[in-house]
């Protein structure tokens, strides 16, 4: 059997996990035939899914009726979106993170990569959808803070849930990869990937390095008030700290 089949990527939305799912088919994975071409998310778990399960099961609300339904609807897309998973196959969406138990439980080959991003980008990222599942996250004081220090609180929490959750079902089975590492060191870095899956192929190294570029919004929060930035470190600090971000420092 393949290592880690299925393999799924998951990240805060805007962490750039499409690379990573390019980086996998490249490694031979099939990453699904639903695909959307600009997002390369599985479309029909995001569209019809996830919105109707995640923050049930994330807040234990489902009785063993539910959950057995829950099963029965995945397994339907699945089989449409991948009617042959055998060999190397997965998929890659930002809300997949939160339902790691739930998939370890139904593929007990499950692999996990899970993209960061800096915190203080996502707190100054227009396009974050953070408003989903924030009520599961954040107090009913906290969602009323001011925007870029409730998305940096929800970057936070977000990472803390799944990194535990992965700590718990997935105990030497995930990976953790930066999205800076990647553009700053990509060789380097699609190589951890590479070995992580179990693939040795100079041509797939090769070209998921070349994969990698290096988007103009990395380092975004660089450009913004002192002021808010600094509000948003104080939030959010440690947990940058803990991913290896330098706080309180600004690039010249």
């Amino acid at each position: 059997m393949e290592r880690y089949s299925p393999v799924v990527i998951g990240g805060v939305a805007g962490s750039g996990t499409r690379v990573y799912s390019t980086i996998c088919e490249l490694a031979g994975w099939n990453m699904g035939w639903w695909n959307t071409r600009q997002g390369r998310d599985c479309y029909p778990l995001p569209r019809w899914f996830y919105p109707r399960w995640t923050d049930r099961y994330v807040r234990g609300d489902l009785d063993a009726r539910e959950l057995a339904r829950m099963r029965r609807e995945f397994g339907f897309w699945m089989r449409l979106c991948y009617p042959l998973r055998t060999g190397r196959w997965g998929w890659k969406n930002p809300q997949s993170q939160y339902l790691l138990r739930f998939f370890r439980g139904i593929h007990l080959d499950l692999g996990y990569i899970h993209v960061i991003r800096d915190g203080r980008d996502q707190a100054f990222n227009p396009h974050f959808a953070y408003t989903p599942h924030q009520t599961v996250l954040m107090s009913e004081d906290e969602i009323r803070l001011d925007e870029p220090v409730r998305k940096a609180l929800h970057w936070q929490r977000v990472n803390e849930l799944v990194l535990g959750e992965a700590g718990e079902v997935l105990p030497g089975r995930f990976l953790v990869s930066r999205l800076e590492d990647l553009c700053a060191e990509p060789r380097r870095e699609v190589g951890r990937i590479l070995a992580y899956l179990g693939v040795e192929s100079h041509a797939a190294l090769e070209q998921g390095a070349a994969a990698v570029k290096t988007p103009p919004s990395l380092g975004r929060w660089q450009r913004e008030p002192a002021e808010t930035v600094a509000r948003v470190e104080d939030r959010i600090g440690e947990a940058l700290e803990r991913y290896g971000y330098e706080v309180g420092a600004r690039r010249p």
